[in-house]
């Protein structure tokens, strides 16, 4: 399947029209998807950690990432954003 990408066109500085590198429309994403897996990564991570194949350096490693990786997606797939904390 192929998409159809629209430019938006700008006025240069030397008065010719240019395309921007960026397309007007925003690519969307599957939010429960993109959770899933997160999730099915964090399982199977798990079941290496308890099969003995991971150090206990890269375990702490990897559930560091896990967490920041967590905490991104919860602040940009959350629905609304509240101004105060009321």
């Amino acid at each position: 399947m192929v998409t159809r990408r629209r430019f938006r066109s700008v006025q240069g500085i030397s008065g010719g029209r240019k395309k921007l590198w960026y397309s007007i429309a925003m690519a969307t994403m599957n939010k429960i998807s993109v959770r899933e897996e997160v999730a099915r990564v964090k399982q199977e991570f798990e079941q290496l950690c308890s099969a003995g194949k991971v150090t206990p350096e890269v375990k702490i490693v990897m559930n560091s990432l896990l967490v920041v990786v967590e905490l991104i997606l919860s602040i940009f797939l959350e629905k609304k954003t509240r101004k105060n904390s009321q």
